[in-house]
């Protein structure tokens, strides 16, 4: 198997600041040049054929990535030596700086179609002798393998097949994930032959099955033996899928020990608790007896149809935190309407934390238009790693659904002075679906100092929202320790 990884750095993602009022200083914190806002412009190719991707993604949209998550692109060759004639397979693999697997679509490009070409799939026909370079791009990251073609050989294209290999692109998944299986066939001198007939069966259909053209489908907690056979050889690989955990019991916190309370707001009215309150008219507060913590108060962001994006919303609020804080624990319910719209950035707001005076992290439901919403954290101007998103790791599935309330708590710890010692959690409805350590906010040591509520609706650009929209917070609840 030969295999080609190409990296890249710094991938910076869209974001926009939002103004905020603290210690009576305005804080500007719109984008420091033309450069940044000229690059979360790039368009959005996108084809309404395309297949939905498992985080709701068009896979022909090949800036699904608009926050650049996608770090590597590592490309494997079925087999790095074909003859004239013959086929292999290409398949890239996906990785975010933390080394997370990803789901994307690629672009597939051969070097020289004059000795090989390679189909949308990653299907490779050698057609000359030589060599060329199969490729796997995304925007500004691609990943490649050198693919060698041999003379071709009559006995090697009638030999019978001796043996099969099955690949799949994933080997863990949790239920109602995919991922994609292919075999390769080749004759007893270990050449790969093409064109031969592949059947697909699962050793475990209850656990998870696969199609006749090998796509693999996660249905519940176990494992299964992927099969691929021709005439008359098989070969398999294991597919391992892992259930998400259930929720804690009503009522449980994952709040630190030794905390102290720094607000505790119902959302019944403006200034609660020492808030500064800065809210439009499409911003109320409103009963809701369904409320899950503190009814039937809660606070309501409204878009309305025809929304502008501008690198603002509805309406903000700060909390200052006490001076020295260098753990930071936040907890409130939310809700998104039925109607919820993704911006086509995929920034859809929710709250921002200052460390030393700079908005290092932003909490934000990662979603595009209609598509799934998934609860991310997104790091900026951080003294190590620069600008970048970290998706759920513990729980790669873990999702928001629409018109349902859900619980989001986050612990920020802050680095020591020069230290990448910092950290972030976080969990959904309990359950604990994102940890990501070693981190460096700030070269200094990291102290919390403000906690802003945000209802910002992606960043500058991109279309108006086509239907009205509400965000509802009941409850928010935050402490700290030195």
């Amino acid at each position: 198997m030969t295999r080609a990884r190409s990296n890249i750095a710094n991938v910076f993602a869209t974001r926009l600041k939002p103004a905020a009022r603290f210690m009576g200083i305005t804080v500007n914190r719109l984008l420091a040049n033309q450069a940044k806002l000229a690059f979360a412009l790039i368009a959005v190719l996108s084809c309404s054929d395309g297949l939905t991707e498992p985080l709701g993604f068009d896979s022909n949209d090949l800036t699904s990535d608009e926050a650049r998550r996608v770090a590597v692109v590592e490309v494997t060759l079925a087999s790095s030596s074909i003859a004239v004639g013959q086929t292999t397979h290409a398949i890239a693999t996906l990785y975010s700086r933390r080394g997370a697997i990803l789901y994307r679509p690629v672009v597939w490009t051969s070097s020289d179609t004059s000795i090989a070409v390679v189909s949308d799939s990653g299907v490779v026909r050698a057609l000359a002798v030589g060599s060329a370079v199969i490729t796997a791009a995304r925007p500004l990251v691609s990943g490649s393998a050198t693919l060698t073609v041999t003379a071709a050989t009559t006995a090697g294209e009638t030999a019978p097949v001796a043996s099969v290999s099955v690949a799949l692109a994933a080997s863990t998944l949790t239920p109602g994930q995919t991922t994609q299986a292919t075999a390769t066939t080749r004759d007893s001198t270990n050449n790969v032959l093409s064109g031969r007939v592949i059947s697909w069966t699962s050793s475990n259909p209850g656990v998870a099955i696969v199609t006749s053209t090998g796509l693999v489908t996660a249905l519940t907690t176990g494992s299964a033996q992927i099969t691929a056979s021709s005439e008359g050889q098989s070969g398999s690989a294991t597919v391992n899928v892992q259930d998400v955990p259930p929720p804690p019991p009503p009522g449980s916190s994952n709040e630190p020990t030794g905390m102290t309370l720094i607000t505790d707001r119902p959302f019944n009215a403006p200034n609660e608790q020492g808030w500064s309150d800065d809210f439009s008219s499409g911003m109320s507060f409103i009963s809701d007896a369904t409320a899950p913590h503190s009814a039937p108060g809660i606070l309501r962001a409204t878009y309305p149809a025809g929304y502008t994006s501008a690198g603002v919303g509805p309406g903000g609020s700060d909390l200052p935190i006490p001076t020295g804080t260098r753990t930071l624990y936040v907890s409130y319910w939310g809700r998104v309407s039925t109607s919820f719209y993704g911006h086509d950035s995929g920034v859809n707001k929710e709250f921002y934390a200052y460390n030393n005076g700079v908005a290092n992290v932003y909490f934000n439901l990662r979603c595009r238009f209609t598509g799934t919403i998934t609860p991310d954290v997104a790091l900026q101007d951080m003294a190590v790693g620069g600008t970048y998103d970290i998706s759920p790791n513990l729980v790669p599935a873990a999702l928001i659904v629409r018109g349902q309330w859900y619980h989001i708590e986050v612990v920020l710890v802050g680095n020591t002075a020069s230290t990448s010692n910092g950290s972030i959690d976080w969990w959904l409805d309990g359950v604990h679906i994102g940890s990501y350590n070693n981190l460096r906010f700030s070269n200094a040591a990291a102290h919390w100092d403000l906690f802003h509520y945000t209802t910002i609706w992606g960043g500058a650009g991109g279309p108006n929202l086509p239907v009205t929209m509400t965000k509802d917070w009941d409850h928010a609840y935050v402490s700290g320790k030195s």
